[in-house]
């Protein structure tokens, strides 16, 4: 009788294992299958903005800003934060040659206040205007932007501001094709 008990005991463990296996097999598989919690109230638009800041591996509390400044100025929101990443990388203390200071490089008196919000808002009305003196063609607004009167040199080269127009332009196009392929997944 002895042994018939510790023989059952093997069984008994043995199928109680297996059963525990299949029942945790059960759930996982039920787990994974389920879909994904969305934020039921999360604009689209921030959304978008906070997943091009993931891709450029930027800070997350800009998504807003970004958003805003962009909406009040009728400008993409996507093309905005890829212009200010090429700009400063997201680096409020960044200062050019020419003395602009800031997240978009903007005159002085504006980030005297250390603040960011004031800093994108400003700038993202610079683009506007460029955007209203190039005839809305974004290519010459960015070029503009970046502080050159043409596209081209008199001796038909591309002039620095143009360049870094075309590499805004090469970014954005990255980030909105990125953010497509993750909707089609």
């Amino acid at each position: 009788m002895g042994a018939n008990t510790k023989g059952d005991y093997m069984i008994k463990t043995t199928l109680l294992t297996l059963a525990t296996l299949q029942i945790f097999s059960s759930v996982h598989n039920f787990q994974s299958s389920m879909p994904h919690p969305v934020k039921i109230n999360e604009d689209a638009a921030l959304v978008e903005v906070k997943r091009t800041l993931f891709y450029l591996n930027k800070d997350l509390k800009y998504a807003e800003p970004i958003l805003n400044s962009a909406k009040a100025n009728n400008i993409d929101p996507v093309l905005w934060a890829t212009l200010v990443e090429t700009e400063t990388g997201f680096k409020l203390t960044a200062k050019s040659k020419k003395g602009y200071k800031g997240l978009a490089q903007t005159p002085n008196a504006v980030m005297k206040t250390g603040f960011e919000v004031g800093d994108l808002t400003y700038g993202s009305c610079i683009l506007k205007e460029k955007l209203r003196i190039a005839n809305g063609n974004i290519e010459k607004a960015l070029t503009y932007y970046k502080g050159s009167p043409t596209l081209t040199d008199k001796y038909g080269r591309d002039t620095l501001g143009h360049k870094q127009a075309k590499q805004v332009l090469k970014l954005y196009a990255k980030v909105k094709e990125q953010i497509k392929e993750e909707k089609e997944s």
